[in-house]
């Protein structure tokens, strides 16, 4: 893929400026070869890469670099070994982090769909919004496997809205996301419902009856597998659309 091209190329650019040879940057520069290769569409030997780094790291004794290695691996879709060595590192740091990627790397091992989404708030709460998108996006895999169809569609839209705020993301996690299936209509009503309208002022505000503006709402809540206004209010409501 290009992108993966152009991310080595920069990548030389960078090494051929700074021969540094301080721990960190060389550890950094391993994790970006990484992503290099999941951006060339080399998923599996991405996988392999931060697997074979944390094994580098953990024999170094460097634990941080370790759980990040790790954790790559797991947002790549492997969760072995870090399934079982995540909560060894947990038990090391104090920092929340860690701790929300051994639960990522357990509930993508067990197939646990809702375990995902725990983790996609988790991570959002920590403003690790690409994070939350791609484990987000591993849970509407899970579910939809597991034939929970209407929970898929409502994971698709958390993971939806989460990805729109890493603008350009294309992690192997997010490439089959897709938004929502609204109509240019549908995606109106959702909007204001979620700014917090009534059927009666989102009736007035798009100049169309009640009844038509409760239907399309219906249909937005059978679409994105939603119950409530607070509901769309929590999808919608990650980026300005514009209602207010």
């Amino acid at each position: 893929m290009r992108r993966g091209r152009a991310a080595q190329e920069t990548l030389g650019a960078a090494l051929a400026r700074n021969r540094a040879t301080w721990t960190a940057f060389t550890r950094w520069t391993a994790l970006t070869r990484v992503w290099i290769a999941a951006a060339a569409g080399e998923t599996n030997r991405a996988a392999d890469l931060a697997v074979a780094f944390a094994a580098e790291c953990r024999a170094a004794g460097l634990p941080g670099f370790e759980f990040v290695a790790l954790h790559d691996a797991v947002r790549l879709g492997r969760t072995s070994p870090a399934r079982e060595r995540l909560p060894e590192l947990a038990a090391l740091h104090d920092g929340p982090r860690v701790r929300v990627a051994a639960a990522h790397a357990e509930a993508l091992a067990t197939g646990d769909g809702p375990g995902l989404m725990a983790v996609a708030a988790e991570f959002e709460r920590l403003g690790l919004m690409l994070h939350a998108a791609e484990a987000a996006a591993q849970g509407v895999s899970v579910l939809r496997r597991s034939g929970e169809e209407r929970t898929a569609r409502r994971a698709a839209a958390e993971a939806w809205s989460l990805a729109s705020l890493c603008p350009r993301a294309d992690t192997p996690a997010l490439r089959f996301l897709a938004a929502p299936d609204l109509t240019a209509r549908e995606l109106e009503v959702a909007q204001l419902a979620a700014a917090g309208l009534t059927h009666r002022e989102i009736s007035e505000r798009l100049h169309i009856s009640m009844r038509t503006a409760q239907n399309h709402r219906n249909q937005v809540y059978l679409k994105l597998g939603v119950n409530s206004a607070a509901d769309l209010a929590r999808i919608f409501g990650r980026f300005d659309d514009g209602t207010s």
